[in-house]
């Protein structure tokens, strides 16, 4: 592994980005919650589920992929940049930035949802009303072309 593709992997930990895909697994795996319902009369118990997901989690070689999404950043970026990226990386506020990211994308999906659907009527009358007024012209140079 060159010294580039090393730091590469430290901008990648610094960006979380490992924890991030691990969150966006577990997220598409909630469905296996039901085979893992906790209660007084399960078998099941938290330490088996946690044992589960811990070997679960195993399975998809997260660090492998590190590995494997480096090359990408190896032909966009030049070492110079990386390592400027790792220092910007390593600031306390960027840090912070990337623990807020769930809740601040929560909040913006949430956002975005209700943005939309009070702009669709709008724009669901302003796609009626232009194909109402290109039908209607359409119409009309239909009647001027058999004068």
């Amino acid at each position: 592994m060159t010294e580039k593709e090393k730091k590469i992997l430290t901008m990648l930990k610094l960006m979380k980005t490992n924890e991030s895909i691990k969150n966006q697994v577990l997220s598409l795996t909630h469905s296996l919650d039901s085979v893992f319902t906790v209660d007084k009369d399960s078998n099941i118990t938290d330490d088996l589920k946690d044992k589960f997901l811990e070997g679960y989690l195993d399975l998809w070689d997260f660090d492998g992929l590190m590995e494997l999404l480096s090359p990408t950043y190896d032909k966009c970026f030049s070492e110079t940049e990386i390592d400027e990226m790792i220092e910007l990386f390593s600031t306390p506020v960027y840090q912070r930035f990337v623990e807020m990211q769930p809740e601040i994308l929560g909040d913006f999906a949430n956002i975005m949802g209700t943005w939309m659907a009070n702009r669709m009527p709008v724009a669901e009358e302003y796609v009626n009303k232009f194909v109402e007024e290109v039908m209607d012209k359409e119409d009309w140079q239909k009647d001027s072309e058999e004068e």
